[in-house]
C-alpha cells in the first residue's frame, strides 16, 4: 500500500513526499527493488547524481536480472569516467582514481548485462573497448573466448580476437582453430544452400508455368508449396544452381569469411610454418568466397607445385585473387622450395606501387632471406630505398644485414652507419656494426663502436630520473625514438615467439617419447601420429637460418639473434641474469679486440649452443631418424629421403662424422628399399668417395648390387666401370707402390656398351703418404671383389676371375671370395664359347670346396669347437645349400638332391643350434631347398613327392 502511495506522489511530481514514503517502504522491506529504483529516479531528477548512482546500484543488486538497471549504471559510470578523463591525463591523481573506479564499475555493469543475455553483441563490444583502453589483455582474451563460446562463427569477433591472441599473448594455435572451424561451417552452409536451391528449381519452374497459364482447371498447390512460393528461394537463384552444379552460395551472401580473413589465416600459417596447409586453405577458401566451392577439379591439384588454378590463362575474371593472397601463395611456395611457382606469384608485386604495398615488398624480401636468396632480397630492399616514402632506417637495417650475409661487408657498413646517424642512441646497431668491423679486421673502428655504446650507457644512467615502482609503458615509449621503440617491441615479440616455440617443442618431444613405445609394438596408428607430431618440428628445424647459413664451410657457431642465443643458453644453464645481454656482448668483444691488438692468441670463445628450442641436438637427431623410419612405414619413402638429406645439410651435423654416416646409411637403406637407382648410386659413391681405402665401403656397394635385380642391372654401367677402375688404380698404386700389378685391370675394351644418366663428376683424391700406413690387404681385396662383381654382371668372365683370384690371394681366409670365384668358374663353364668347360667346372668345384672348408672353420671357431676333418665340412644349412646349388647348376641332380636333403637336417649355424626356431626364421634355407628339390622331383616324374615337400615347407 505504501509503495502505491509513493508512486502516486511521484506521478504528481511531489518528489519529497514520494521519497519519504519510499524510505518508509524500505524500513518495512529493505529487499524491495522497485522502491530503490524509484528513489534513484527521484534523486536523478533532483540532480543528486551521486545519491542516484548509489540507489541504482542497490536496486540492481537486488534485481540482478533487470538489464535496464545495469544499462543505467553503465551509462552513469561512463559519464563519470568521461568527466575525469582529461584531468587524469593531465596528472591529477584524484581524477585518475575516480576514472579508474568508474571504468571498473562500468565493466562490472556490462558483466551483468552479458550474463543476463550472452548474445548481446553490443554489450560485449563495449566491454572489449574498455578492457582494450585499460590494456588488460588477460581479461580481454577471456572476454573474447566467452563471446566465441556463444557464437563461434562470428567473423568480426574472430578477427579482433586473433590479433590480440597472436600479438599480445603469442598464441597462434587458438586463432587458427577459430578460423578453421568458421571456414568449415560456412563452407558446409554454402554447399547445403546451393544444393537445396538446385532441388527447388523444378518446383519453381512448375510453379511459374502454373502462374503463366492462369487456368481455372489447374491443380491448386498445397499450403506448404504456397509458403515456399512466398520467397524462400528466388526462381533465378534456384535455376542458377541447377544449371551450374559446381557453384556454391558466395560468402558475401552468407555473411561469412572473406579475402581478408584468408589473408589473416595465411599469416598465422606462416608463423606456424605450416606452408602446405596454408596453400590448401587459401585456394579452397578463395573458391568458396568466389562461389566456386564445388569445382572439385582443383581439389586434387591444391598442392600442385605450379598452382595451375592461378596460372596466366586461368587467373582472370572471377578467379582472380587479391594481390595480398597471391603474394602469400608466393611466400608459401618459396619457403617450400618451389621457386618456379613462387616466381609466378611474386612477379605480380613488381607491377605495384612500392609506397602503397611496402609491407608486401618487405614480406617477400624476408622470405627470400629465409631461403638463402640474399641477392634477391637486396634487389627488393633497393626498390624500397629508391622510394622516398619507404626509405626508412628499418629498411637500411635489413639491407645491411643482407649485405653481411652475402659477404659484402663494405655495403653493410655503409647502411649500418646510416641507421646510426638516424638514431645516435641506437646501441644495438652500434654493436652489430662493431662485429662487422671486427670481421673486416678494422680493430680501431670496432673499438670505437664499443666506446660509443659505453658512452651511451653512461649518459642514459646519468640522465635517467629515479624509476618509480611502476613505470607507465606510454611514458617509457615517449623517452625513446619511434624507431628504437618499434625495434624493442619487435624484440619482445620475438622473445615471446621463441618461448612459445620452446614450450611447443618440449610438449612435442614428450609426446614422441611416448609414441616410440607403441612404435616397437608395430602400431600403425602410432606411426601416423608420430609423423603428424614430428612434421612441425622438422619444419621448424629446416627453416632455421642458423643451420643453413650462406657459408657452408663453417660449422654451427651461434644463432642469428641475441634473443635466441640467450634463451638457448638459459636452457643449458649458462646464462648470467645479473648482467644484460648487451653488456655481455660488449665485454666479449672488448676482450677479443684487445687480444688482437696485442697480437696474443685469442682466448677460446664460449662453446656454441648445443640445444635448439631447449632440446639437445642429440635428441633432435634421434627424432629425425625415427621420423624417417615412420615416413617410410607410412608410404612416403621419397619424403623420408628428402627430409634426411635436408638434415644432413645442416651445419650442426655435416661436420659430425658419426651423424653423417648414420644419416647416409639410413638414406641408402631407404633408397634400396624403394629401388631409387639414382639415389642408390649417388649414396654408394658417397661412401666410396669418403672412405676410399676401407673395405666397408666396397662391401656396402657389393651388397647394394645384390639387393635386387633392378638395382644390379642399373648399376652395371659405364660410370660404375670407370669409377671402379679409377679406384683400383689408386689403391693398387698405394698398396704395391711402384711394383707392377700382377692381375689385369678392366680396360675400355672390356666395358659393355651401356649408357646411363648419372653424373660421373666425382673424383677421389687420396694422400698416399697418409693412407699407405693404414691401408690393409683386406681393403684392397674388397675393391678387387667389387670390380669382379661389376664385370661379372656384364657377362664378362676373364677379368672377374682375375680380380677374384687377386682378392683371394690377399685374404685367403675369406670364404665369400672363394665362393664367388667358384661360382664364376661354374658360370664360365656354361658358356657355349668356352673351349674347356669341364676344366672350368672342376676349378669351380675346387673353390667351392675351399669355401666349405673355410666356412666350417669359421663355424667351429664361433661355437668354440675344433674342426674334425675335411669329411665334416658340411655342418650348416648354408654350406649344404651352396653345394646343392652348384651340383644343380651342373646338372648332377643326384648329388644336388642329396645336399638339398641335408639342408633339412642341419642347423642354421653351430652357434645357434640350440636357439629357438623363432630366432632362425630369417636365415632358414629349408624353404628354398624344398622348392629347388621339388623342381628336381617334378622333372624326374616324382610329382607326389614334390607336392608333399612343397606342402610341408612352402605352404603358409
Amino acid at each position: 500500500r505504501l509503495l502505491g502511495v509513493a508512486n502516486q506522489w511521484y506521478a504528481e511530481k511531489e518528489l519529497t513526499e514520494a521519497f519519504n514514503t519510499l524510505c518508509d517502504v524500505i524500513r518495512v522491506d529493505a529487499s524491495c527493488g522497485a522502491a530503490w529504483t524509484t528513489m534513484g529516479l527521484i534523486r536523478e531528477e533532483q540532480g543528486k547524481l551521486a545519491d542516484a548512482l548509489h540507489l541504482y546500484t542497490v536496486a540492481a543488486h537486488l534485481s540482478p536480472k533487470e538489464t535496464m538497471l545495469w544499462e543505467q549504471l553503465y551509462t552513469m559510470h561512463m559519464q563519470i569516467a568521461s568527466d575525469n578523463e582529461a584531468a587524469a591525463q593531465a596528472g591529477d591523481q584524484a581524477a585518475q582514481t575516480a576514472y579508474d573506479e568508474a571504468a571498473k564499475q562500468a565493466l562490472d555493469s556490462l558483466g551483468h548485462i552479458v550474463k543476463n543475455d550472452p548474445s548481446n553483441q553490443d554489450a560485449w563490444r563495449r566491454r572489449l573497448d574498455i578492457l582494450e583502453t585499460q590494456g588488460d589483455y588477460k581479461s580481454l582474451a577471456r572476454a573474447y573466448r566467452m563471446m566465441l563460446r556463444t557464437n563461434p562463427y562470428q567473423m568480426e569477433t574472430i578477427r579482433r580476437a586473433s590479433v590480440l591472441f597472436a600479438k599480445q599473448r603469442n598464441d597462434i594455435d587458438t586463432p587458427i582453430k577459430w578460423f578453421a572451424a568458421a571456414m568449415e561451417f560456412y563452407n558446409r552452409q554454402s554447399i547445403e544452400m546451393a544444393e537445396q536451391a538446385a532441388q527447388e528449381a523444378p518446383r519453381q519452374a512448375s510453379r511459374n508455368e502454373h502462374d503463366d497459364l492462369g487456368s481455372e482447371n489447374s491443380v491448386d498447390l498445397d499450403a506448404d508449396s504456397d509458403e515456399e512460393a512466398s520467397g524462400k528461394y528466388d526462381a533465378e537463384w534456384a535455376a542458377h544452381f541447377a544449371e551450374y552444379p559446381e557453384r556454391t552460395v558466395p560468402m558475401e551472401d552468407l555473411g561469412g569469411y572473406g579475402y581478408s580473413d584468408l589473408n589473416m589465416l595465411a599469416e598465422l600459417r606462416l608463423l606456424r610454418r605450416e606452408y602446405d596447409i596454408g596453400i590448401a586453405e587459401v585456394k579452397r577458401g578463395a573458391r568458396f568466397v568466389q562461389g566456386r566451392g564445388r569445382e572439385t577439379i582443383w581439389e586434387s591439384a591444391e598442392l600442385d607445385e605450379m598452382d595451375a588454378e592461378y596460372s596466366t590463362e586461368h587467373d582472370s575474371g572471377e578467379r582472380a585473387l587479391p594481390v595480398e593472397l597471391r603474394i602469400k601463395l608466393g611466400q608459401f611456395r618459396l619457403l617450400l622450395g618451389h621457386e618456379e611457382a613462387a616466381k609466378q606469384h611474386i612477379d605480380i608485386l613488381y607491377t605495384l606501387d612500392v609506397a602503397m604495398y611496402e609491407d608486401l615488398y618487405t614480406d617477400v624480401a624476408e622470405a627470400y632471406t629465409d631461403v638463402g636468396h640474399g641477392e634477391l632480397a637486396i634487389e627488393i630492399y633497393k626498390l624500397l630505398v629508391a622510394c622516398e616514402a619507404t626509405n626508412q632506417p628499418a629498411v637500411w637495417e635489413r639491407l645491411a644485414k643482407c649485405y653481411r650475409e652475402q659477404g659484402d661487408l663494405e655495403s653493410a657498413c655503409k647502411y649500418a652507419q646510416d641507421v646510426i646517424e638516424a638514431d645516435a642512441s641506437d646501441m644495438d646497431m652500434r654493436m652489430w656494426l662493431g662485429e662487422v668491423y671486427e670481421e673486416m679486421g678494422n680493430v680501431d673502428m670496432a673499438f670505437q663502436m664499443i666506446s660509443d655504446v659505453e658512452a651511451i650507457q653512461q649518459r642514459e644512467r646519468a640522465e635517467a630520473p629515479p624509476v618509480p615502482a611502476q613505470v607507465d609503458e606510454a611514458t617509457l615509449a615517449r623517452r625513446q625514438s619511434a624507431y628504437v621503440a618499434r625495434r624493442r617491441r619487435n624484440a619482445e615479440e620475438e622473445r615471446r615467439r621463441c618461448l612459445s616455440a620452446m614450450r611447443a617443442a618440449d610438449v612435442a618431444f614428450r609426446k614422441l617419447d611416448l609414441l616410440r613405445l607403441r612404435l616397437g609394438e608395430g602400431d600403425q596408428s602410432a606411426v601416423e601420429e608420430f609423423c603428424h607430431v614430428a612434421q612441425p618440428l622438422y619444419s621448424d628445424w629446416r627453416h632455421s637460418r642458423a643451420f643453413y647459413s650462406g657459408n657452408r664451410h663453417r660449422p654451427f657457431q651461434r644463432y642469428r639473434t641475441a634473443i635466441q642465443m640467450s634463451l638457448e643458453n638459459d636452457s643449458q644453464g649458462t646464462s648470467d641474469d645479473a648482467v644484460s645481454a648487451v653488456q655481455r656482448q660488449v665485454d666479449r668483444m672488448k676482450e677479443r679486440l684487445s687480444r688482437q691488438q696485442q697480437a696474443e692468441e685469442p682466448r677460446d670463445e664460449p662453446p656454441p649452443p648445443t640445444t635448439f628450442r631447449g632440446i639437445a641436438f642429440t635428441r633432435w637427431f634421434d627424432m629425425f631418424l625415427h621420423y624417417g623410419k615412420c615416413l617410410v612405414l607410412s608410404g612416403d619413402a621419397g619424403g623420408a629421403l628428402d627430409m634426411l638429406d635436408m638434415v644432413f645439410q645442416a651445419n650442426v651435423f655435416i661436420y659430425d662424422t658419426a651423424c653423417k654416416r648414420m644419416l647416409k646409411l639410413m638414406m641408402l637403406a631407404i633408397a634400396v628399399r624403394i629401388e631409387d637407382v639414382d639415389r642408390v648410386y649417388e649414396l654408394a659413391r658417397w661412401w666410396c668417395g669418403t672412405r676410399p681405402t676401407t673395405a666397408t665401403a666396397y662391401k656396402l656397394f657389393a651388397y647394394i648390387m645384390a639387393s635386387s635385380a633392378t638395382t644390379a642391372s642399373m648399376l652395371v654401367s659405364n660410370n660404375v666401370f670407370k669409377f671402379v677402375r679409377r679406384q683400383l688404380e689408386l689403391l693398387n698404386d698405394l698398396y704395391y707402390k711402384d711394383r707392377p700389378t700382377p692381375t689385369p685391370l678392366p680396360v675400355e675394351a672390356d666395358l659393355p656398351p651401356l649408357v646411363d644418366g648419372v653424373d660421373d663428376g666425382q673424383v677421389v683424391v687420396v694422400d698416399k703418404t697418409a693412407e699407405q700406413q693404414a691401408l690393409a690387404r683386406s681393403d684392397v681385396a674388397a675393391l678387387h671383389s667389387l670390380a669382379a662383381h661389376v664385370m661379372l654382371d656384364s657377362r664378362t668372365y676373364a677379368v672377374p676371375v682375375a680380380q677374384y683370384t687377386m682378392a683371394l690371394s690377399m685374404t685367403p681366409q675369406d670364404a665369400s671370395v672363394a665362393l664367388h670365384l667358384g661360382v664364376t668358374y661354374l658360370r664360365q663353364s656354361a658358356r657355349h664359347s668356352e673351349p674347356r668347360p669341364q676344366a672350368a667346372a672342376m676349378q669351380g668345384m675346387v673353390y667351392i670346396a675351399r669355401y666349405a672348408e673355410l666356412r666350417c672353420i669359421e663355424e667351429h671357431q664361433a661355437a668354440g669347437r675344433k674342426p674334425r676333418g675335411v669329411e665334416s665340412t658340411v655342418v650348416t644349412q648354408e654350406i649344404a645349400y651352396n653345394y646343392a646349388r652348384a651340383f644343380h647348376f651342373l646338372g648332377i641332380l643326384d648329388l644336388a638332391a642329396r645336399y638339398y636333403r641335408q639342408v633339412f637336417e642341419l642347423p642354421i649355424s653351430l652357434l645357434a643350434a640350440t636357439a629357438p626356431e623363432d630366432n632362425e626364421a630369417l636365415c632358414d634355407l629349408r624353404r628354398d631347398a624344398a622348392y629347388n628339390l621339388a623342381s628336381i622331383y617334378t622333372s624326374s616324374g616324382a610329382v607326389l613327392r614334390a607336392r608333399s615337400l612343397l606342402k610341408q615347407y612352402c605352404t603358409m
